[in-house]
């Protein structure tokens, strides 16, 4: 064994520190991650596999910026009923049968919460027309469980996006008001 491994306890790194690890950088070899431990690629990936068949770990992604693309960003806010098995079931199904994206929608996030707001969908896609077609596809859908008609608005600016500091966050400051 090699004495730099021998200099540490190997079972001090926990998989906090591996999922941070991927947060960072998803791309690093898992000899890079050892390195980092003073461990063995072998362990680096049996705990890799174990967060993923546990679905700690739900998959990887890569972050864009959708404006360069072409795209825009739109998000919305939907005040519903308590979700019911019906409409549990609705949304798993639009999700695995990839409705969304059929409609030229790149779902960003989709989230449930406690507050004034109990869904959000964030969403890219190529035009506002696509947007609209969408948010009254929402509305449409959902028309049995909303409270109020939700709210659809479009995203100026991502200074962070899973997790990853936008690399041209001094942009920000371009919607810093200017005043006389």
């Amino acid at each position: 064994m090699n004495k730099k491994f021998n200099d540490r306890n190997t079972t001090l790194y926990k998989n906090e520190d591996i999922i941070n690890e991927l947060l960072k950088n998803p791309k690093q070899t898992l000899s890079e991650m050892a390195e980092k431990f003073g461990t063995y690629r072998q362990s680096i990936w049996r705990k890799i596999q174990r967060l993923e068949k546990e679905k700690i770990v739900w998959g990887y992604t890569t972050v864009i910026d959708e404006e360069k693309m072409g795209w825009k960003t739109f998000m919305v806010l939907m005040k519903i009923k308590p979700l019911s098995e019906k409409v549990a079931k609705l949304q798993i199904k639009r999700q695995k049968e990839k409705i969304p994206e059929r409609e030229g929608i790149r779902i960003i996030d989709c989230l449930y919460m406690n507050g004034p707001y109990q869904c959000i969908n964030i969403f890219a896609t190529k035009d506002p027309v696509t947007a609209q077609r969408y948010y009254d596809t929402l509305r449409s859908v959902y028309t049995d469980v909303l409270e109020e008609r939700p709210i659809l608005m479009d995203v100026t600016f991502a200074s962070i996006r899973y997790g990853k500091i936008n690399p041209e966050i001094e942009k920000l400051k371009k919607f810093v008001p200017h005043t006389k």
